[in-house]
């Protein structure tokens, strides 16, 4: 488990590498864009747990 503050990523393309790279460069999770808030709300809930 990594130190700090969670990382949520923003992407503009949920594809596999997109979620790969994001997960590989120490983000917990994303959200793709454009942003819909309730979307964004779960991501932050989901990190925070």
């Amino acid at each position: 488990k990594k130190d700090g503050a969670p990382i949520i990523a923003l992407t503009t393309k949920k594809t596999h590498d997109e979620q790969v790279a994001a997960h590989e460069a120490g983000c917990d999770t994303f959200v793709e864009k454009p942003i819909d808030p309730a979307r964004l709300l779960e991501a932050v809930k989901r990190v925070l747990g």
